[in-house]
């Protein structure tokens, strides 16, 4: 392995707790969808059962089971952008019949506005998953790269990295909204290195999930980390990671 050069994080799960911010801004994106269209716009009479049954039906379609408490490392909310969580909220919608005949592309626009204006309004949620302010100190007191590959559109990600104070540390941000196709896709991590100048061989790529550590094998990164602080656990992503950390933290101990 030559010397690591640059590190590309993902962002939730990885530098981010998941279970602290996107499990409450979900919880509030489908009491508004239910609210704003499937009542409002629907104009459906629900009993409680129905309700929350379309609520269960609603927040699978992000990759959670709300009865049991289950997230799915490779589900949406886990992997996909906004715009794929939206266009998978708008077929369900459509598809029973909630929407009112509204104009599929508008539906999306209402439905990703919902769940932008859920995730700003959370921001005060938010943690790391260890000291990442320490542990990006001491990365750039090695010159290495610090950059961002994320499903979350570029305004929330610089909005959450400027709330955590952790946005001067950024080299590279590659956004879910960005003209490039989404993880696990290598372009992400080619850009990275093209923005850098160094070569793949000498990336660092950190993710929680199966999708991520697919995109740092897809590019052929030099070290591909997973970490266990996120939705994925060692039973899936051993197959993918050459390495499995506790959290970021550890990163500094592998690296020379």
């Amino acid at each position: 392995m030559k010397k690591i050069k640059g590190v590309l994080f993902d962002k939730d799960g990885t530098l981010i707790d998941f279970y602290a911010i996107w499990l409450p801004v979900l919880a509030a994106a489908i009491e508004r969808i239910m609210a704003d269209i499937i009542v409002s716009d629907g104009g459906k009479e629900l009993s409680g059962k129905e309700k929350e049954n379309i609520k269960q039906e609603l927040a699978l379609k992000f990759g959670v089971d709300l009865k049991r408490g289950k997230i799915d490392p490779g589900g949406n909310l886990a992997s996909a952008t906004v715009k794929e969580c939206g266009e998978a909220v708008v077929k369900y919608l459509l598809a029973n019949n909630f929407a009112a005949g509204r104009p599929d592309g508008k539906l999306l626009e209402r439905v990703i506005k919902i769940m932008e204006e859920t995730g700003r309004s959370e921001h005060s949620r938010l943690k790391t998953t260890a000291d990442i302010k320490k542990l990006f100190d001491k990365l750039k007191q090695r010159e290495i790269y610090v950059g961002l590959a994320t499903a979350d559109s570029r305004e929330s990600a610089r909005a959450i990295m400027t709330e955590l104070k952790l946005i001067k540390y950024f080299d590279f941000f590659g956004c879910g909204d960005d003209d490039r196709p989404a993880k696990p896709d290598p372009a992400v991590v080619e850009d990275f290195c093209c923005i850098c100048d160094i070569s793949v061989k000498e990336v660092a790529f950190v993710g929680d999930t199966p999708v991520d550590l697919k995109t740092g094998r897809n590019a052929g990164v030099g070290l591909n980390v997973g970490v266990l602080c996120g939705v994925g656990n060692r039973k899936v992503l051993q197959e993918y990671a050459d390495i499995l950390l506790k959290s970021p933290a550890e990163l500094l101990e592998q690296l020379y």
